[in-house]
């Protein structure tokens, strides 16, 4: 028994340390990019033919290559109007396999209670504590049908669920959203998500925050958005992981 013990603690250790060496990479990749953000050229308003070209091209990159295209991309429309409805999402490559793992546990498994997280939701509902802000919603598969049909407009991003197609959405984990400062392009502004005030004193998730630019479609006349996920106790935005959206009547991606 002791023995077995003894190996657990050795097996734990060594994830524990892979994990922190891992986060470590991350923080200095981003530190690094953004003290040289100055000399990233602005992303061209043709770099994608259509949604599932950027989409495809986005996965196929490096979390490096990603920091420098959330530099690159616009910053907010004047108005939030343009974001409202529902839009689809992919987790992006967060520094090869172990820390993209990472990022898939904790969304899905965690965050998402054994769902698979597939967008977010911006309604024109004005956040609890700013008239400047509006609320938000994530999106996962959900397992079993559920009867009620609405976008969550309570204050405490309770469940509920919406069919699209054969599937069953299941949206939850309210967010306020506004444009704000970025935190990880501090010279320019940002679409910024925060969940504080809709999660518990001792919600792993009431650190959270996401920020989000705008790339363009040209051909289309639409938008894709690039944006980056973190939590202040894994080491806030300096290790934030990558993700993109885009409106979910474009269709799926390749």
């Amino acid at each position: 028994m002791m023995v077995v013990l003894s190996a657990g603690k050795a097996v734990l250790a060594a994830v524990a340390a892979t994990l922190a060496t891992s986060s470590v990479v991350n923080i200095s990749q981003t530190a690094r990019i953004m003290q040289d953000s100055m000399s990233v050229s602005p992303l061209s308003s043709r770099a994608f033919k259509n949604t599932q070209e950027a989409v495809s091209v986005l996965q196929s990159m490096s979390r490096a290559e990603l920091l420098r295209v959330y530099i690159a991309s616009e910053e907010p429309p004047k108005t939030l109007d343009v974001l409202e409805g529902e839009w689809d999402g992919l987790l992006l490559n967060n520094n090869g396999p172990i820390m993209t793992s990472v990022s898939i546990f904790l969304t899905n498994r965690l965050f998402g209670r054994g769902r698979e997280w597939n967008g977010k939701g911006f309604s024109n509902n004005v956040g609890s504590t700013s008239s400047t802000r509006r609320l938000g919603f994530n999106r996962f598969h959900g397992q079993q049908p559920r009867e009620n049909n609405h976008i969550p407009s309570d204050e405490k991003g309770k469940e509920c669920s919406a069919k699209a197609g054969h599937s069953v959405m299941e949206q939850q984990h309210t967010f306020e959203y506004g444009i704000e400062n970025s935190r990880l392009d501090s010279s320019r502004k940002s679409i910024i998500l925060q969940y504080s005030n809709h999660q518990g004193p001792l919600s792993l998730w009431k650190t959270m925050s996401d920020e989000l630019r705008i790339i363009r479609i040209p051909g289309e006349d639409s938008m894709l958005m690039i944006g980056f996920g973190s939590m202040a106790w894994s080491g806030g935005h300096w290790n934030a992981s990558p993700f993109c959206l885009w409106k979910s009547d474009k269709g799926t991606p390749p």
